[in-house]
């Protein structure tokens, strides 16, 4: 390969679940029932990414037949897949399916998503209504797949740096490692078309050719749903404890205890060690830590980890995340810098660590 990917930005990867499995299904509606299909698989991609082994859910409409659809469904592993074709709503889907899907039109084929990465234009201010997306299907010859993955892999590192391109995907056949395909998404038509005309295209259309079996088959879509599932790195936050540094703790335990009905759980005098007296309040599945330290003093400027404490009122937010290693590895290929490194404490049997927001408020995320 003679491109320089030194000239490119270093690949910004989505982190993915080692063993996840993409579904990749193709149908045409029947005439006159493409909103009737659209309306559908939008419904079911709401079910599907609540499911606790979804990882996403990307679902497109080929914009110049729009009785076209694909769409990508990936799950943490072969058996939450398994798993998930036996809910209850997916038997009610496939005989839905036989009211709008012309017959013989539709296809579902399994793929390993071995890399996904953004592009410049993700964080751009673009009308999603005019986003491209294309996608592109090879195979290569005989023992030809890992330079055919170098390939794609330095074209990538390009067009991630281009400010128009959003993401690319990139599949291998888990049957057939010769078998490859990928998508790329980009803000309009426009970013697609000046895509086609830098210099590195044609040297990967030289690099490539000659080490396919065959012709590759590239189709033009429209994404029109691109969703999270629970079993994304940031797919299933949710709201956890808020903390409070306070003067005093006995006043402020009982206000929450007899105006709001909150319980007091636990207690921990980390006075010795730290400096902080800890208590923990809860009221449906929700907690508040309050926190008496020596040396608090009213708000001013929030310190950095460990010693925001020092700061009267509330220090930081916490939201309780699947996997602290792929959330703070998410986040950081968004641009945003942790605190510090992530803190593990196996006598909780938690795992946490801080961001901070624009405002220099402290976010904090855990896995227990």
């Amino acid at each position: 390969m003679t491109t320089q990917a030194s000239n490119a930005q270093a690949l910004i990867k989505k982190p993915l679940p080692k063993e996840a499995i993409t579904i990749h299904v193709t149908f045409t509606a029947q005439t006159g029932k493409a909103d009737v299909a659209k309306q559908d698989v939008l419904g079911l991609s709401k079910q599907v990414t609540n499911e606790p082994g979804n990882v996403h859910v990307k679902m497109y409409q080929n914009p110049e037949n729009e009785h076209e659809f694909t769409f990508y469904e990936t799950f943490g592993s072969r058996e939450l897949e398994k798993k998930h074709t036996q809910y209850p709503y997916m038997a009610a889907f496939y005989q839905r399916l036989g009211s709008y899907v012309q017959e013989g039109t539709a296809n579902t084929e399994y793929w390993k998503l071995y890399s996904y990465t953004y592009g410049k234009g993700m964080n751009t201010d673009y009308d999603k209504s005019k986003e491209v997306s294309f996608k592109i299907k090879f195979t290569t010859k005989e023992a030809k797949e890992e330079e055919a993955k170098r390939i794609v892999n330095d074209l990538v590192a390009h067009v991630n740096n281009e400010d128009g391109n959003i993401e690319v995907l990139m599949f291998q056949n888990p049957e057939n490692s010769r078998e490859f395909m990928f998508m790329e998404t980009f803000v309009n038509k426009e970013a697609e078309i000046q895509h086609t005309k830098q210099d590195y295209m044609q040297v990967f259309y030289n690099d490539i050719s000659k080490v396919l079996d065959g012709e590759s088959t590239l189709t033009y879509w429209h994404r029109f749903s691109d969703s999270d599932g629970r079993a994304s790195s940031l797919g299933n936050i949710s709201p956890f404890a808020v903390v409070m540094s306070v003067s005093e703790l006995e006043p402020t335990i009982n206000w929450y205890q007899n105006i709001l009905g909150f319980e007091k759980i636990a207690e921990y005098d980390l006075t010795e060690e730290q400096g902080n007296h800890l208590v923990l309040l809860s009221k449906n599945n929700f907690m508040i830590e309050l926190v008496k330290n020596q040396s608090s003093k009213p708000k001013e400027k929030i310190e950095l980890p460990p010693y925001h404490y020092k700061a009267q009122g509330i220090t930081q937010f916490t939201f309780k995340v699947p996997n602290v290693d792929l959330a703070l590895q998410e986040l950081e290929s968004k641009g945003i810098v942790a605190t510090g490194e992530i803190m593990r404490n196996e006598d909780l049997g938690v795992a946490y660590f801080w961001i901070q927001d624009l405002n220099n408020n402290l976010i904090q995320f855990i896995q227990n």
